[in-house]
Protein backbone atom coordinates (compact mmCIF):
# COMPACT_ATOMS: atom_id res chain seq x y z
CA UNK A 1 0.00 0.00 0.00
CA UNK A 2 1.72 2.94 -1.27
CA UNK A 3 1.23 6.45 1.21
CA UNK A 4 -1.31 7.98 -1.10
CA UNK A 5 -3.69 5.21 -0.24
CA UNK A 6 -2.37 4.77 3.72
CA UNK A 7 -3.45 9.11 4.08
CA UNK A 8 -6.92 7.90 2.63
CA UNK A 9 -7.49 4.91 4.62
CA UNK A 10 -6.68 6.80 7.60
CA UNK A 11 -8.95 10.14 6.57
CA UNK A 12 -11.55 7.46 5.83
CA UNK A 13 -11.46 6.27 9.70
CA UNK A 14 -10.97 9.59 11.35
CA UNK A 15 -13.06 12.20 8.93
CA UNK A 16 -16.58 11.30 10.08
CA UNK A 17 -15.45 12.50 13.47
CA UNK A 18 -15.56 16.25 12.70
CA UNK A 19 -18.65 16.05 11.10
CA UNK A 20 -21.38 14.53 14.18
CA UNK A 21 -23.90 16.62 14.78
CA UNK A 22 -23.99 17.04 18.61
CA UNK A 23 -27.69 17.51 18.74
CA UNK A 24 -30.50 15.51 17.47
CA UNK A 25 -32.10 17.64 14.73
CA UNK A 26 -35.30 17.40 16.44
CA UNK A 27 -34.06 18.36 19.64
CA UNK A 28 -31.51 16.04 21.25
CA UNK A 29 -31.94 18.31 24.99
CA UNK A 30 -28.72 19.55 24.95
CA UNK A 31 -30.13 23.07 26.15
CA UNK A 32 -32.16 23.45 28.96
CA UNK A 33 -33.87 25.64 30.65
CA UNK A 34 -32.11 27.71 33.84
CA UNK A 35 -34.55 30.60 34.03
CA UNK A 36 -37.24 32.74 32.05
CA UNK A 37 -38.76 36.08 33.27
CA UNK A 38 -39.49 38.97 32.55
CA UNK A 39 -37.18 41.99 32.65
CA UNK A 40 -33.66 42.34 32.12
CA UNK A 41 -31.44 43.15 34.77
CA UNK A 42 -34.08 42.30 37.47
CA UNK A 43 -37.27 40.81 37.20
CA UNK A 44 -41.30 42.44 36.58
CA UNK A 45 -44.29 41.92 36.72
CA UNK A 46 -46.26 42.78 33.23
CA UNK A 47 -50.34 43.43 32.11
CA UNK A 48 -51.67 43.65 28.94
CA UNK A 49 -50.66 46.06 26.74
CA UNK A 50 -47.19 46.64 28.36
CA UNK A 51 -44.23 46.29 25.69
CA UNK A 52 -41.40 44.39 27.79
CA UNK A 53 -38.38 42.16 27.56
CA UNK A 54 -38.53 38.53 27.75
CA UNK A 55 -35.15 37.29 29.29
CA UNK A 56 -34.45 33.65 28.71
CA UNK A 57 -31.11 32.09 30.25
CA UNK A 58 -30.07 28.17 28.71
CA UNK A 59 -27.91 26.09 29.94
CA UNK A 60 -25.14 23.94 27.28
CA UNK A 61 -24.76 20.22 28.33
CA UNK A 62 -23.09 18.67 25.38
CA UNK A 63 -19.02 18.62 25.42
CA UNK A 64 -18.55 19.88 21.69
CA UNK A 65 -18.28 24.02 21.72
CA UNK A 66 -20.72 26.08 19.32
CA UNK A 67 -20.42 29.34 18.20
CA UNK A 68 -23.14 31.97 17.00
CA UNK A 69 -27.04 30.77 17.90
CA UNK A 70 -29.84 31.64 16.20
CA UNK A 71 -32.75 31.71 18.53
CA UNK A 72 -36.66 32.30 17.32
CA UNK A 73 -39.65 32.54 19.77
CA UNK A 74 -42.55 31.51 18.50
CA UNK A 75 -45.35 33.45 20.33
CA UNK A 76 -48.75 32.56 21.79
CA UNK A 77 -51.98 34.44 20.08
CA UNK A 78 -52.22 37.93 21.86
CA UNK A 79 -48.27 38.17 21.85
CA UNK A 80 -46.13 40.04 19.39
CA UNK A 81 -42.73 40.87 18.41
CA UNK A 82 -41.33 44.43 18.90
CA UNK A 83 -42.00 45.56 14.95
CA UNK A 84 -44.86 42.55 14.05
CA UNK A 85 -44.91 39.14 13.82
CA UNK A 86 -45.71 36.31 15.82
CA UNK A 87 -42.37 35.32 15.45
CA UNK A 88 -38.79 37.15 17.25
CA UNK A 89 -35.32 36.24 16.56
CA UNK A 90 -31.89 36.61 18.41
CA UNK A 91 -28.63 35.99 17.36
CA UNK A 92 -26.24 34.94 19.85
CA UNK A 93 -22.31 35.46 19.19
CA UNK A 94 -19.74 33.82 20.97
CA UNK A 95 -18.56 30.64 21.93
CA UNK A 96 -20.68 27.86 23.73
CA UNK A 97 -18.73 25.27 25.78
CA UNK A 98 -20.55 22.99 28.10
CA UNK A 99 -21.81 24.42 31.05
CA UNK A 100 -22.25 27.86 29.30
CA UNK A 101 -25.12 30.33 30.21
CA UNK A 102 -26.68 31.92 27.08
CA UNK A 103 -28.59 35.01 28.29
CA UNK A 104 -31.43 35.82 25.50
CA UNK A 105 -33.69 39.07 25.24
CA UNK A 106 -36.76 39.07 23.30
CA UNK A 107 -38.61 42.54 22.70
CA UNK A 108 -42.51 41.15 23.20
CA UNK A 109 -45.46 43.48 22.49
CA UNK A 110 -48.47 42.15 25.01
CA UNK A 111 -52.06 42.66 23.08
CA UNK A 112 -54.39 44.61 25.47
CA UNK A 113 -57.10 41.93 25.21
CA UNK A 114 -54.79 39.32 26.77
CA UNK A 115 -56.50 37.96 29.61
CA UNK A 116 -53.82 37.38 32.53
CA UNK A 117 -52.78 33.50 33.19
CA UNK A 118 -50.04 31.67 31.51
CA UNK A 119 -49.01 30.83 27.95
CA UNK A 120 -46.55 29.29 26.31
CA UNK A 121 -43.61 29.94 23.35
CA UNK A 122 -41.67 27.77 21.32
CA UNK A 123 -38.08 28.11 21.31
CA UNK A 124 -35.76 27.15 18.58
CA UNK A 125 -32.57 26.96 18.21
CA UNK A 126 -30.48 26.61 14.86
CA UNK A 127 -26.36 26.02 15.42
CA UNK A 128 -25.77 23.63 12.44
CA UNK A 129 -25.44 26.32 9.05
CA UNK A 130 -27.11 24.69 5.85
CA UNK A 131 -29.64 23.17 8.05
CA UNK A 132 -33.58 24.20 7.58
CA UNK A 133 -34.65 22.27 10.78
CA UNK A 134 -33.55 23.60 14.17
CA UNK A 135 -31.30 21.51 16.22
CA UNK A 136 -32.94 22.01 19.35
CA UNK A 137 -36.94 22.88 20.46
CA UNK A 138 -38.01 23.79 24.40
CA UNK A 139 -41.17 25.25 25.65
CA UNK A 140 -40.75 29.05 27.22
CA UNK A 141 -43.46 29.79 30.09
CA UNK A 142 -45.01 32.88 29.98
CA UNK A 143 -46.83 34.27 32.44
CA UNK A 144 -48.85 37.51 32.51
CA UNK A 145 -49.46 38.11 36.18
CA UNK A 146 -50.96 41.66 36.24
CA UNK A 147 -49.09 44.26 38.09
CA UNK A 148 -49.73 47.22 40.61
CA UNK A 149 -49.66 50.55 40.24
CA UNK A 150 -49.88 52.71 42.87
CA UNK A 151 -50.70 56.80 43.00
CA UNK A 152 -51.63 58.94 46.58
CA UNK A 153 -52.99 62.41 46.60
CA UNK A 154 -54.37 64.48 49.81
CA UNK A 155 -57.71 64.17 50.10
CA UNK A 156 -59.05 67.79 49.72
CA UNK A 157 -56.03 68.85 47.40
CA UNK A 158 -54.90 71.26 49.26
CA UNK A 159 -53.82 71.87 53.24
CA UNK A 160 -54.34 75.35 55.11
CA UNK A 161 -51.33 76.98 58.04
CA UNK A 162 -51.00 75.54 60.96
CA UNK A 163 -51.62 71.81 62.79
CA UNK A 164 -54.29 69.93 60.65
CA UNK A 165 -55.26 66.13 60.27
CA UNK A 166 -54.30 65.08 56.89
CA UNK A 167 -55.56 61.88 54.66
CA UNK A 168 -53.31 60.45 52.52
CA UNK A 169 -55.20 58.14 49.90
CA UNK A 170 -53.27 54.93 48.71
CA UNK A 171 -55.00 54.00 45.23
CA UNK A 172 -54.33 50.54 43.10
CA UNK A 173 -54.95 51.50 39.60
CA UNK A 174 -53.29 48.71 38.16
CA UNK A 175 -54.57 44.77 37.63
CA UNK A 176 -52.45 43.18 40.89
CA UNK A 177 -52.71 43.15 44.40
CA UNK A 178 -50.37 45.50 46.45
CA UNK A 179 -49.03 43.09 49.32
CA UNK A 180 -47.65 43.72 52.34
CA UNK A 181 -47.66 47.82 51.70
CA UNK A 182 -45.46 49.81 53.91
CA UNK A 183 -45.28 53.04 53.89
CA UNK A 184 -41.44 53.64 54.81
CA UNK A 185 -41.46 57.79 55.05
CA UNK A 186 -43.79 60.66 54.57
CA UNK A 187 -41.89 64.45 54.84
CA UNK A 188 -41.85 67.92 53.69
CA UNK A 189 -38.90 70.16 53.60
CA UNK A 190 -41.60 73.08 54.71
CA UNK A 191 -43.72 71.13 57.55
CA UNK A 192 -43.55 68.60 60.11
CA UNK A 193 -45.38 65.75 59.47
CA UNK A 194 -46.30 62.39 61.80
CA UNK A 195 -48.24 59.57 61.07
CA UNK A 196 -51.11 58.88 63.25
CA UNK A 197 -52.48 55.51 62.42
CA UNK A 198 -48.90 53.54 61.71
CA UNK A 199 -47.00 52.36 58.89
CA UNK A 200 -48.55 49.43 57.82
CA UNK A 201 -51.28 49.24 55.70
CA UNK A 202 -51.67 46.05 54.93
CA UNK A 203 -52.90 44.64 50.96
CA UNK A 204 -54.70 46.37 48.43
CA UNK A 205 -56.19 45.38 45.61
CA UNK A 206 -56.65 46.53 42.64
CA UNK A 207 -59.03 49.22 42.16
CA UNK A 208 -58.82 50.05 45.68
CA UNK A 209 -57.97 52.29 48.36
CA UNK A 210 -56.66 52.72 51.22
CA UNK A 211 -56.46 55.84 53.64
CA UNK A 212 -53.71 56.91 55.61
CA UNK A 213 -54.23 59.36 58.64
CA UNK A 214 -51.38 61.90 59.70
CA UNK A 215 -51.00 65.09 61.69
CA UNK A 216 -49.49 67.87 59.70
CA UNK A 217 -48.31 71.35 60.50
CA UNK A 218 -48.10 74.24 58.28
CA UNK A 219 -46.01 77.25 59.44
CA UNK A 220 -47.31 80.60 58.81
CA UNK A 221 -45.72 82.19 55.64
CA UNK A 222 -46.69 79.54 53.23
CA UNK A 223 -50.20 80.76 52.35
CA UNK A 224 -50.44 80.58 48.79
CA UNK A 225 -47.59 78.38 48.11
CA UNK A 226 -47.22 74.89 47.61
CA UNK A 227 -46.25 72.20 50.36
CA UNK A 228 -44.17 69.49 48.56
CA UNK A 229 -45.05 66.59 50.25
CA UNK A 230 -42.71 63.26 50.09
CA UNK A 231 -44.35 60.00 50.09
CA UNK A 232 -42.43 56.75 50.17
CA UNK A 233 -43.74 53.11 50.06
CA UNK A 234 -42.89 49.30 49.84
CA UNK A 235 -44.63 46.66 48.34
CA UNK A 236 -44.82 43.01 46.74
CA UNK A 237 -46.00 42.31 43.03
CA UNK A 238 -48.14 39.28 42.55
CA UNK A 239 -45.15 37.91 41.42
CA UNK A 240 -43.21 38.61 45.05
CA UNK A 241 -41.52 41.64 43.32
CA UNK A 242 -40.24 43.94 45.52
CA UNK A 243 -41.61 47.86 44.46
CA UNK A 244 -39.88 50.87 45.55
CA UNK A 245 -42.51 54.20 45.32
CA UNK A 246 -41.76 57.57 45.62
CA UNK A 247 -43.55 60.75 44.72
CA UNK A 248 -43.62 63.76 45.88
CA UNK A 249 -46.99 65.60 45.88
CA UNK A 250 -47.42 69.58 45.31
CA UNK A 251 -50.09 70.69 47.62
CA UNK A 252 -51.42 73.83 47.46
CA UNK A 253 -52.11 75.96 51.21
CA UNK A 254 -54.94 78.39 51.60
CA UNK A 255 -56.42 80.25 54.41
CA UNK A 256 -57.92 78.88 57.35
CA UNK A 257 -61.50 78.96 57.12
CA UNK A 258 -64.07 79.03 60.01
CA UNK A 259 -67.02 77.31 59.08
CA UNK A 260 -70.27 76.29 60.88
CA UNK A 261 -70.44 72.92 62.49
CA UNK A 262 -72.93 69.80 61.23
CA UNK A 263 -76.02 70.18 63.27
CA UNK A 264 -77.99 66.72 64.47
CA UNK A 265 -81.34 67.23 65.92
CA UNK A 266 -84.12 64.54 66.63
CA UNK A 267 -87.47 64.27 64.39
CA UNK A 268 -89.19 63.51 67.84
CA UNK A 269 -87.99 64.01 71.29
CA UNK A 270 -90.40 61.74 72.74
CA UNK A 271 -90.18 57.52 73.34
CA UNK A 272 -92.56 55.50 75.15
CA UNK A 273 -91.45 53.63 77.86
CA UNK A 274 -91.55 49.84 77.53
CA UNK A 275 -91.69 50.50 73.79
CA UNK A 276 -89.83 50.21 70.97
CA UNK A 277 -89.38 53.10 69.20
CA UNK A 278 -87.69 53.95 65.48
CA UNK A 279 -85.74 57.30 66.23
CA UNK A 280 -85.07 59.89 62.95
CA UNK A 281 -82.12 61.76 62.93
CA UNK A 282 -82.02 64.93 60.93
CA UNK A 283 -78.37 66.17 59.93
CA UNK A 284 -77.75 69.20 58.19
CA UNK A 285 -74.83 70.93 56.68
CA UNK A 286 -75.18 74.69 56.83
CA UNK A 287 -71.96 75.50 55.08
CA UNK A 288 -71.06 76.45 51.51
CA UNK A 289 -69.26 73.99 51.18
CA UNK A 290 -68.87 70.03 51.32
CA UNK A 291 -68.39 67.91 53.71
CA UNK A 292 -67.70 64.31 53.65
CA UNK A 293 -66.27 60.65 55.30
CA UNK A 294 -69.02 61.47 57.75
CA UNK A 295 -69.01 59.25 60.88
CA UNK A 296 -71.75 59.15 63.49
CA UNK A 297 -71.41 57.06 66.48
CA UNK A 298 -74.18 57.03 68.81
CA UNK A 299 -74.54 56.02 72.64
CA UNK A 300 -76.56 55.62 75.65
CA UNK A 301 -76.42 55.72 79.52
CA UNK A 302 -77.82 52.81 81.86
CA UNK A 303 -81.72 54.13 80.70
CA UNK A 304 -82.21 53.55 76.87
CA UNK A 305 -81.37 50.60 74.83
CA UNK A 306 -80.08 51.04 71.27
CA UNK A 307 -81.35 48.41 69.48
CA UNK A 308 -80.54 49.82 65.54
CA UNK A 309 -77.04 50.88 64.65
CA UNK A 310 -74.88 53.05 66.44
CA UNK A 311 -72.47 53.68 64.02
CA UNK A 312 -74.09 55.41 60.82
CA UNK A 313 -72.16 56.85 57.86
CA UNK A 314 -72.89 59.24 55.00
CA UNK A 315 -70.16 59.76 52.56
CA UNK A 316 -70.69 63.00 51.18
CA UNK A 317 -73.17 65.72 51.81
CA UNK A 318 -73.75 68.77 50.17
CA UNK A 319 -73.63 72.43 51.14
CA UNK A 320 -77.20 73.18 52.61
CA UNK A 321 -78.25 69.69 52.23
CA UNK A 322 -79.80 67.54 55.16
CA UNK A 323 -79.91 64.36 54.89
CA UNK A 324 -82.23 61.65 57.37
CA UNK A 325 -80.67 58.58 59.24
CA UNK A 326 -82.87 56.10 61.56
CA UNK A 327 -82.35 53.80 64.20
CA UNK A 328 -84.24 51.98 66.65
CA UNK A 329 -83.66 52.49 70.75
CA UNK A 330 -85.71 50.85 73.52
CA UNK A 331 -86.69 52.16 76.91
CA UNK A 332 -87.57 49.52 79.45
CA UNK A 333 -90.80 49.08 81.06
CA UNK A 334 -88.85 49.82 84.84
CA UNK A 335 -87.82 53.62 83.51
CA UNK A 336 -89.00 55.80 86.08
CA UNK A 337 -86.83 59.10 84.74
CA UNK A 338 -89.23 61.25 82.63
CA UNK A 339 -85.77 62.31 80.12
CA UNK A 340 -82.73 60.53 78.83
CA UNK A 341 -79.99 61.45 76.52
CA UNK A 342 -78.36 60.32 74.01
CA UNK A 343 -75.24 61.07 72.94
CA UNK A 344 -73.94 61.68 69.13
CA UNK A 345 -70.05 61.64 68.13
CA UNK A 346 -69.68 62.93 64.76
CA UNK A 347 -66.33 62.53 62.68
CA UNK A 348 -65.99 64.44 59.27
CA UNK A 349 -63.80 66.10 56.72
CA UNK A 350 -64.54 69.49 56.17
CA UNK A 351 -63.58 70.41 52.77
CA UNK A 352 -63.80 74.04 53.49
CA UNK A 353 -60.76 74.11 56.11
CA UNK A 354 -59.47 70.61 54.48
CA UNK A 355 -59.08 69.08 57.65
CA UNK A 356 -60.68 66.76 59.65
CA UNK A 357 -63.47 67.67 62.82
CA UNK A 358 -65.04 65.77 65.53
CA UNK A 359 -68.00 67.28 67.11
CA UNK A 360 -70.08 65.70 69.93
CA UNK A 361 -73.87 66.17 70.72
CA UNK A 362 -75.91 65.20 73.62
CA UNK A 363 -79.82 64.87 72.31
CA UNK A 364 -82.65 65.06 75.18
CA UNK A 365 -85.36 63.06 74.80
CA UNK A 366 -88.83 62.43 76.90
CA UNK A 367 -89.96 59.19 78.40
CA UNK A 368 -93.62 59.32 77.99
CA UNK A 369 -95.32 56.37 80.20
CA UNK A 370 -97.47 54.09 78.20
CA UNK A 371 -101.52 54.12 79.55
CA UNK A 372 -103.75 51.66 78.25
CA UNK A 373 -106.77 51.47 79.86
CA UNK A 374 -109.04 48.06 79.37
CA UNK A 375 -112.45 47.34 80.10
CA UNK A 376 -112.55 44.69 82.55
CA UNK A 377 -116.06 44.11 83.90
CA UNK A 378 -119.17 46.24 84.55
CA UNK A 379 -122.49 45.92 86.25
CA UNK A 380 -125.76 47.62 86.06
CA UNK A 381 -127.61 48.06 89.35
CA UNK A 382 -129.95 47.02 89.19
CA UNK A 383 -129.75 45.21 85.92
CA UNK A 384 -132.82 46.52 84.61
CA UNK A 385 -133.67 49.99 85.87
CA UNK A 386 -137.37 51.11 85.54
CA UNK A 387 -138.11 54.91 84.57
CA UNK A 388 -138.07 57.53 87.26
CA UNK A 389 -136.10 55.23 89.56
CA UNK A 390 -132.48 55.91 90.15
CA UNK A 391 -129.74 53.28 89.26
CA UNK A 392 -126.11 53.01 89.40
CA UNK A 393 -123.25 51.49 87.35
CA UNK A 394 -120.25 50.06 88.66
CA UNK A 395 -117.16 49.86 86.16
CA UNK A 396 -113.90 47.99 86.53
CA UNK A 397 -110.95 49.07 84.04
CA UNK A 398 -107.15 47.80 84.41
CA UNK A 399 -104.42 49.52 83.10
CA UNK A 400 -102.15 47.18 80.86
CA UNK A 401 -99.75 49.61 79.61
CA UNK A 402 -96.36 50.11 81.77
CA UNK A 403 -96.75 53.72 83.46
CA UNK A 404 -99.23 54.74 85.99
CA UNK A 405 -102.45 57.15 84.79
CA UNK A 406 -102.94 60.15 87.46
CA UNK A 407 -106.18 62.18 88.58
CA UNK A 408 -107.94 59.82 86.19
CA UNK A 409 -112.13 60.66 86.55
CA UNK A 410 -115.41 59.42 84.60
CA UNK A 411 -117.77 61.69 83.28
CA UNK A 412 -121.04 59.87 81.51
CA UNK A 413 -122.33 61.67 78.16
CA UNK A 414 -125.96 62.13 78.71
CA UNK A 415 -126.58 63.92 75.71
CA UNK A 416 -129.75 62.78 73.61
CA UNK A 417 -130.41 60.09 76.66
CA UNK A 418 -133.63 59.88 79.14
CA UNK A 419 -130.91 59.99 82.19
CA UNK A 420 -129.85 62.72 84.41
CA UNK A 421 -127.16 62.08 87.21
CA UNK A 422 -128.38 61.07 90.94
CA UNK A 423 -125.25 62.98 92.58
CA UNK A 424 -122.41 64.46 91.04
CA UNK A 425 -122.09 64.53 87.34
CA UNK A 426 -118.85 63.14 87.00
CA UNK A 427 -116.94 60.72 89.36
CA UNK A 428 -112.96 60.99 90.72
CA UNK A 429 -110.87 57.84 90.79
CA UNK A 430 -107.44 58.92 91.85
CA UNK A 431 -104.20 56.84 90.40
CA UNK A 432 -105.55 53.76 88.40
CA UNK A 433 -101.80 51.67 88.38
CA UNK A 434 -100.25 49.17 86.28
CA UNK A 435 -101.99 45.86 85.93
CA UNK A 436 -104.20 47.10 89.16
CA UNK A 437 -108.14 46.34 88.31
CA UNK A 438 -109.42 49.97 89.45
CA UNK A 439 -113.58 50.05 90.16
CA UNK A 440 -115.51 53.37 90.30
CA UNK A 441 -119.43 53.64 90.67
CA UNK A 442 -121.48 56.43 88.67
CA UNK A 443 -125.07 57.11 90.11
CA UNK A 444 -127.36 57.79 87.77
CA UNK A 445 -131.76 58.21 87.32
CA UNK A 446 -133.53 57.07 84.39
CA UNK A 447 -136.07 58.82 83.65
CA UNK A 448 -139.29 58.16 81.39
CA UNK A 449 -138.87 56.83 78.41
CA UNK A 450 -140.79 53.94 76.17
CA UNK A 451 -136.90 52.90 74.76
CA UNK A 452 -135.93 49.24 76.27
CA UNK A 453 -132.34 49.33 75.98
CA UNK A 454 -129.78 52.24 75.74
CA UNK A 455 -125.85 52.90 75.69
CA UNK A 456 -124.35 54.84 77.95
CA UNK A 457 -120.30 56.63 76.43
CA UNK A 458 -118.26 57.02 79.73
CA UNK A 459 -115.26 59.24 79.13
CA UNK A 460 -112.22 58.27 81.38
CA UNK A 461 -109.82 61.11 81.67
CA UNK A 462 -106.05 60.93 83.02
CA UNK A 463 -102.94 62.11 82.68
CA UNK A 464 -99.40 60.46 81.79
CA UNK A 465 -96.16 60.93 83.55
CA UNK A 466 -95.81 63.96 81.74
CA UNK A 467 -98.53 65.95 82.67
CA UNK A 468 -100.52 65.11 79.39
CA UNK A 469 -104.32 64.29 79.47
CA UNK A 470 -105.70 61.34 77.39
CA UNK A 471 -108.89 60.13 77.60
CA UNK A 472 -110.82 57.01 76.48
CA UNK A 473 -114.36 56.54 75.66
CA UNK A 474 -116.41 52.95 76.82
CA UNK A 475 -120.41 52.22 75.56
CA UNK A 476 -122.02 50.35 78.32
CA UNK A 477 -125.39 48.99 77.46
CA UNK A 478 -128.30 49.10 79.80
CA UNK A 479 -131.81 47.31 79.39
CA UNK A 480 -134.87 49.38 80.59
CA UNK A 481 -137.71 47.83 82.26
CA UNK A 482 -140.99 48.74 80.83
CA UNK A 483 -144.02 49.21 84.58
CA UNK A 484 -146.86 46.73 84.50
CA UNK A 485 -149.56 49.19 85.65
CA UNK A 486 -148.48 51.35 82.57
CA UNK A 487 -148.83 48.23 80.22
CA UNK A 488 -152.54 47.42 81.53
CA UNK A 489 -153.53 51.03 81.55
CA UNK A 490 -152.61 51.43 78.13
CA UNK A 491 -154.87 48.21 77.18
CA UNK A 492 -157.91 49.36 78.74
CA UNK A 493 -157.95 53.06 76.93
CA UNK A 494 -160.30 52.85 73.97
CA UNK A 495 -158.81 54.02 70.68
CA UNK A 496 -159.80 56.62 68.87
CA UNK A 497 -161.63 55.47 65.79
CA UNK A 498 -160.69 56.64 62.65
CA UNK A 499 -162.98 58.55 59.63
CA UNK A 500 -164.00 55.37 57.73
CA UNK A 501 -164.83 53.31 61.20
CA UNK A 502 -166.92 56.23 62.33
CA UNK A 503 -168.67 56.64 59.23
CA UNK A 504 -169.14 52.61 58.73
CA UNK A 505 -170.95 52.74 62.58
CA UNK A 506 -172.83 55.25 61.58
CA UNK A 507 -174.84 53.61 58.89
CA UNK A 508 -174.91 50.03 60.84
CA UNK A 509 -176.66 52.69 63.13
CA UNK A 510 -179.42 54.02 61.23
CA UNK A 511 -179.69 50.73 59.31
CA UNK A 512 -180.71 49.17 62.62
CA UNK A 513 -183.34 52.12 63.65
CA UNK A 514 -184.98 51.74 59.95
CA UNK A 515 -185.29 47.77 60.54
CA UNK A 516 -186.90 48.24 64.15
CA UNK A 517 -189.49 50.91 62.56
CA UNK A 518 -190.50 48.42 59.90
CA UNK A 519 -190.93 45.76 62.16
CA UNK A 520 -193.47 47.65 64.80
CA UNK A 521 -195.55 49.15 61.76
CA UNK A 522 -195.84 45.30 60.43
CA UNK A 523 -197.27 44.50 63.75
CA UNK A 524 -199.82 46.91 64.01
CA UNK A 525 -200.89 46.02 60.67
CA UNK A 526 -201.65 42.56 61.58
Amino acid sequence: MNRIEACFFVFILVGPMFFIEPVNATGSGVFSLVKCYWGTTEPIEVSPGDVATLTVILKYEARSMLRNLEVNLSLPTGFEAVGGGNKTTVLYTGTVSQGSLVNLEFDIFIAPDVEKGNYTGDLEIYYLSNSPSPQDILKIPIEVSGKPNLVVRVIGDIVHEGKQHVLIEFRNKGDGAARNLKVTKIYSNNGYVELENGEFLGDLEPQHSLNLSLSLFVPTGMKGKILPLTVEATYLGPKNVVHLFSETLRVPVKSFISTPPLTLSLNSRELSIGKNSVVLLNLVNPSNHSVSEIKITLSSGNILKIFGPTILYVENLGPKESKQLETEIYVPSTASAPTASLVATITYFDEGSWQSESESYHLSLLLRGLIDMSLTDFAVIPSKPRSGSPFSITITVTNIGTSTAYAAYATPSLKDLPLKPFGPRSTYIGNIEVNLPTTFTINLQLESTSETRLTLPITLSYMDNLRTAHQVTFNIPITVELEESSNKQQLRQPQPLEGWEFALTAVAVVAAVMVFLWAKKWRKKE
